[in-house]
């Protein structure tokens, strides 16, 4: 049957999703959203009393109770099928059967035509017993992918002393019959697989049992350890422990007959219980003083008197855990810290959804049955139990290596659960059963390698941390963009455009194993995201850690644009830009250098600005927003000699200053006009939208004729602002004569913490809203404090840099002698900066200064107390 679109479930696209993601997690990557395989409890009665068994044994003195902790029958999938739906869209494999005989459900076969609709791997287990002509017909017309008989032993008497009820001869035939049947359709459906149980007459007859079950066509048999309970002690001397002098050479034959004969012998399980010397091998052995010779298993199970519970005897019932609080929740799980002298992380949790028939909910088939349901599909579905908080509680405690003693102890103790997953396993399988069956493969390449659950399990936490200093890094990137980003933070370079290839690289000094995305924007849209991933030699030639920091991108597929930016991904930090002449993708920019008989145009020539730096948010926004207005092209016409300001004077700042005072100060002398923050993006496009400017010429001219009543024009400016204005050209082309006054806080301590309390309170002005500043400061601690000073002296080596590079000696004001002496500050201020008037006529007007000290008597507190904590670590 050839597969095409129109023969795929409508939900077909959720599967091949789970499958992206069931690969992705075999390579490392995060574990999929959903789980890939279910277990569906279809029966939990038997009709054998297998000796090894821990609910149905005839040896367990304590069976009844086992057997009436649960209320026996058989699953209802009618009444579970729509909670299971969503999940079953996206499994891969559904195990038909639990702690039970599921083909004694009396629906059965229906069950697996239900199943079967999903298109996925059905298996189940099976004691073999009822392998008729019919069923086995039924299992391959219904595609059925695998049969696990549970056998062991070469001959009648091994058989039938262990699998109390159980005829050698019955399972045998059903054996051949299911071999039969899949040779007169022509199928390699089901697989035949057999699950035996390492007893050492079992592990010493191997290679006689591989013969015969190769002659009943089996593929594939799993030897397991024999798990004997404390309560099936008869049994204790029947378990084989894996001595390499002793087993090994009866392993070693098995496996070459196994091989010989086309078959799969798995002895991983197994072959854990290895032991280096015969001390070891009797210890692990343990007490076998009780143990029954095999031949007497099936006499001292028939005289074995069970223990009967009373009459008024209740079972437990399950604890619901998605019913718990958090803290009843851990309480139920009781989480203990693993002892093993090495990692174990159990990925069962991570991929298996185990239903019982009572709908509860277990993270798979050696989770024991007491301990808390993780959910019940009767109250809620699938999908929510899967994410719910006991399942994410449990994940993440096997992740930080803790286990819940209610559901894993034994398994724990016996050390049962498995080392390493079978993701690519699993997938393989399931593309060959769909291409054989359905005539359909999955259009995705399937991860080979397959990694032990600890390489996962480290290569998850690897990504989680290194997701962890990513977010933590574009938050501080997002924080600093408005004032600018150091390198120490960030570096990268926009390289341009080779050909029809867009060039770049980008790097985090402090977090070099964390790899950014950067965006493309076409005129202020965003394009095309990718991984800066890429390795050049030439970056790690230049020390930036392994070099695997670049990024490349064909344009020639995009769309016309005349503006191109790059920013980090999730901000709006900005790598580099190009402005395009034409809509040529290949075409870039002219760009444009001073003339130094004419005045010149803003313009965005980094080669104009030696200083480097990152755009901050308004210069970026600034552009943005004039891109958008002035047909993508902030490029005016160049202005003429008499519009130009005579001076200009610029005050700069970092945050907390002081320079609002200042700029009333010098307000106050009727001289200078009260100098705002005029190229904050906010103010800026609130100005130009009301008074109809397009181009930043256009709002250069503005602020000229706003300041034409005979007063300086004066504007504050931190240091990306000031960069950002040179870099383009306004200053000195627009602006020829700036004046600089240096606005400085000798306390920075004490600057950092109103800077801190104002960002919190979102209260640059006027007093503090005490609801919020107490709390606020309480939760103050001295890194807060220490960053928050890493900033504010940043800002001012980057003005330092600026005033030494173009030997600019700015007038300085110290906020505590301005707050004591405004009047005489202003009078220094303006002399040092030659703004008196010739005549030497000016008056200072008070009460035009506004500002008032925001510190608070509990903020004085709050710093001291910071103060007396960083110190007392020196």
């Amino acid at each position: 049957m050839q597969v095409n679109e129109t023969t795929r479930p409508d939900w077909w696209p959720q599967r091949l999703e789970a499958i992206a993601r069931l690969s992705g997690w075999a390579e490392g990557r995060e574990p999929p959203e959903w789980p890939m395989e279910v277990f569906l409890e279809v029966s939990n009665l038997c009709d054998l009393k297998c000796a090894m068994c821990p609910t149905f044994s005839a040896l367990n003195p304590s069976r009844l109770y086992s057997i009436k902790e649960q209320e026996r029958g058989f699953l209802d999938l009618a009444t579970l099928r729509s909670r299971l739906d969503d999940v079953l869209k996206r499994a891969i494999r559904v195990h038909c059967y639990g702690y039970g005989e599921p083909t004694i459900h009396p629906g059965f076969v229906d069950l697996l035509d239900d199943i079967g609709e999903y298109r996925v791997l059905i298996d189940f287990f099976t004691n073999g017993m009822h392998l008729d002509a019919a069923l086995c017909e039924q299992l391959v017309a219904r595609k059925v992918f695998s049969v696990t008989v549970s056998f062991s032993g070469s001959d009648r008497e091994s058989y039938e002393n262990i699998y109390l009820g159980g005829r050698f001869q019955t399972v045998l035939d059903g054996l051949r019959r299911l071999r039969d049947a899949k040779l007169a359709s022509e199928s390699l459906y089901p697989r035949i697989e057999i699950n035996s149980i390492a007893f050492d007459h079992q592990v010493r007859g191997l290679p006689e049992f591989v013969d015969l079950m190769a002659d009943a066509g089996v593929a594939v048999i799993y030897l397991k350890t024999l798990q004997t309970f404390g309560n099936i002690r008869e049994l204790q001397g029947h378990r084989s422990v894996l001595r390499p002098w002793v087993e090994g050479a009866f392993l070693q034959e098995a496996r070459a007959r196994a091989s010989a004969r086309g078959l799969i012998l798995s002895t991983e399980q197994y072959r854990q219980t290895e032991v280096s010397d015969e001390a070891a091998w009797r210890s692990a052995r343990g007490d076998t003083s009780a143990t029954v010779p095999l031949n007497l298993i099936g006499e001292t199970a028939r005289h074995a008197t069970p223990v009967r519970p009373p009459p008024e005897h209740v079972s437990s019932v399950q604890v619901d855990a998605m019913r718990l609080t958090p803290d009843a929740l851990r309480d139920a799980f009781a989480l203990e810290d693993y002892a093993g002298a090495t990692p174990f992380y159990c990925l069962e949790p991570f991929q298996t959804l185990y239903v019982r028939r009572s709908g509860n909910v277990k993270p798979c088939c050696f989770a024991d049955d007491s301990g808390p349901a993780l959910g019940n599909l009767t109250e809620t579905d699938a999908a929510s139990v899967w994410n719910g908080l006991p399942w994410r509680t449990l994940r993440e405690s096997i992740l930080a290596q803790r286990y819940p003693r209610t559901l894993c102890g034994h398994c724990l103790k016996e050390q049962y659960g498995p080392r390493q997953q079978a993701i690519p396993e699993h997938l393989e399988q399931y593309r060959t059963w769909l291409q054989q069956v359905w005539g359909d493969v999955p259009p995705r390449d399937l991860p080979s390698q397959t990694l032990s659950n600890q390489e996962l399990a480290q290569r998850w936490l690897d990504a989680r941390r290194l997701a962890r200093q990513r977010t933590r890094l574009l938050d501080e990137v997002r924080r600093l963009t408005p004032f600018g980003v150091p390198q120490t933070l960030l570096e990268g370079h926009l390289d341009g455009l080779r050909g029809e290839e867009l060039h770049g690289w980008l790097y985090a000094p402090d977090s070099p194993e964390v790899r950014l995305s950067v965006t493309i924007h076409l005129d202020g849209q965003p394009w095309k995201t990718l991984l800066a991933d890429r390795f050049r030699d030439d970056l790690r030639l230049a020390g930036k850690g392994d070099g695997a920091y670049g990024f490349a991108i064909r344009l020639a597929d995009g769309p016309p644009r005349r503006l191109l930016e790059v920013r980090l991904t999730e901000t709006d930090w900005l790598l580099g830009r190009i402005e395009f002449v034409s809509d040529d993708a290949t075409d870039l920019a002219q760009m444009f250098r001073p003339d130094a008989t004419a005045p010149q145009s803003p313009r965005t020539d980094p080669a104009l600005f030696p200083l480097e730096y990152s755009p901050g948010i308004h210069e970026q926004e600034i552009f943005r927003y004039f891109a958008q207005h002035s047909a993508g092209r902030p490029q005016p016409a160049p202005p003429r000699p008499e519009d130009l300001p005579d001076t200009v004077l610029v005050i700069a700042f970092a945050n907390r200053s002081g320079s609002n005072l200042l700029a009333e100060t010098l307000a106050a002398t009727g001289l200078v006009e009260r100098a705002h923050e005029r190229f904050n993006f906010d103010l800026l496009s609130e100005t130009c939208q009301r008074e109809g400017i397009a181009d930043l010429a256009g709002y250069l001219g503005y602020l000229q004729r706003a300041g034409s009543d005979g007063r300086v024009l004066a504007v504050k400016l931190d240091w990306s602002q000031l960069f950002f204005l040179t870099r383009v050209g306004v200053i000195p082309h627009y602006w020829p004569r700036v004046r600089f006054v240096w606005s400085l806080r000798n306390d920075l301590l004490a600057q950092a913490m109103s800077h801190l309390v104002a960002e919190r309170t979102g209260c640059w002005s006027g007093p503090y809203p005490e609801a919020v500043l107490g709390t606020f400061l309480d939760a103050l601690q001295p890194a807060d404090l220490a960053r928050k000073v890493e900033e504010i002296t940043f800002a001012h080596r980057q003005l330092m840099s600026y005033f030494a590079l173009y030997g600019i000696e700015p007038a300085i004001v110290d906020y505590d002698d301005l707050a004591a002496d405004p009047e005489q500050t202003a009078r220094r201020v303006l002399t040092e900066l030659q703004l008196l008037p010739p005549n030497g006529r000016w008056r200072f007007d008070p009460h035009q200064i506004a500002v008032r000290r925001q510190r608070t008597a509990g903020m004085e507190r709050a710093l001291a107390r910071l103060k007396h904590a960083i110190r007392a670590h020196r």
